[in-house]
């Protein structure tokens, strides 16, 4: 229990929504690097892993009431669009 309330972390919340955030852009960065394509998408893969699991953590703070249901939209719109480039890119691959 006291690791969930480290650093001012509600229980439960133990990834903030903004590291979520950074780590959709550290794993298309590290996939950038790889050496072929199909490694590259599954980085992308990973990336838009994190984006659902993003929506998902969005929506809980909206039903906590941690935001604002404008918030909770806006923030949504945001990660669906995010999550259709990198669909994008992903597809672009061969």
């Amino acid at each position: 229990m006291a690791g969930a309330v480290l650093a001012g972390r509600p229980p439960g919340r133990r990834t903030p929504p903004a590291e979520r955030c950074s780590g959709r852009r550290n794993h298309i960065s590290e996939g950038a690097g790889r050496a072929t394509n199909n490694q590259f998408k599954y980085f992308l893969e990973i990336a838009m892993g994190s984006a659902n699991e993003l929506q998902s953590q969005i929506e809980l703070s909206r039903r906590l009431k941690f935001i604002s249901d404008v918030e909770s939209e806006s923030l949504s719109r945001e990660t669906q669009e995010i999550y259709k480039m990198i669909l994008g890119l992903y597809n672009k691959l061969k």
